[in-house]
């Protein structure tokens, strides 16, 4: 009975032991996640002080042999005289993929939550499930431009370890189908693409109202104005 406690014992604290060490390793990469929410704030409130870019919690996840940040509900919102829109997730995470770069994959889940309010009215919440969720890669080197990192290309510089996330590149599917759901009502919303193989990076943008509202706007489009049988 003692050798069970005494293996019990060691079990316990070989896995506290690991869990210490796997929590510094992460503690960088959840710092600079955390930075670069609030960087993109700032940004985002000096170019449009009407949106913003949130995230309940940011925090590491995988333990114990998984090594991701997760990001708890994100949401980019906009509040616009009297109307009101919003994208959110449940969750995602970030898995660092690239060092020199600071280069994450971005982990999201295939369904994500949409609103569109106007003052007096009941707000219209959708929910909107992808086929296939196109990969997103987010770095701290900049756009392609700045870091081509292309093969037969010069190396881009190291980045440093707290150097916020500043470049994302899009990789979409050959077709993309969205079904958007809206008080018992369902659509389905399709693209066609050209899949790229080469990431391209671009310069996260500082003004998020146009997408935004494009975006929403496709789903009310579909859903709230679109004709019956259409």
């Amino acid at each position: 009975m003692r050798n069970v406690a005494y293996a019990f014992s060691a079990c316990v604290l070989l896995v506290a032991g690991w869990y210490l060490v796997w929590s510094h390793l992460m503690a960088g990469d959840v710092a600079r996640v955390k930075a670069s929410i609030d960087h993109h704030y700032q940004r985002i409130k000096t170019g449009e002080r009407y949106v913003t870019l949130k995230a309940d919690e940011v925090y590491a996840t995988g333990f114990p042999f998984g090594f991701r940040v997760a990001v708890a509900r994100p949401t980019l919102s906009q509040v616009w005289g009297t109307q009101s829109y919003a994208i959110s997730f449940d969750h995602i995470e970030l898995e660092k993929v690239g060092d020199d770069d600071g280069r994450y994959r971005v982990i999201a889940p295939s369904s994500f939550d949409a609103m569109y309010a106007e003052e007096g009215k009941a707000p219209e919440k959708y929910r909107v499930s992808v086929n296939a969720m196109p990969g997103l890669l987010l770095r701290a080197a900049g756009s392609s431009r700045e870091c081509p990192n292309l093969p037969g290309t010069k190396r881009c510089e190291p980045v440093a370890d707290d150097a916020p996330l500043n470049a994302y590149a899009v990789q979409l599917p050959s077709n993309l189908v969205l079904e958007v759901s809206l008080n018992g009502k369902t659509q389905k919303i399709g693209f066609n693409f050209m899949p790229i193989n080469l990431p391209i990076f671009q310069t996260i943008p500082d003004r998020m109202s146009g997408p935004l509202t494009i975006f929403v706007g496709m789903l009310r489009e579909a859903l709230v104005f679109k004709p019956a049988g259409q």
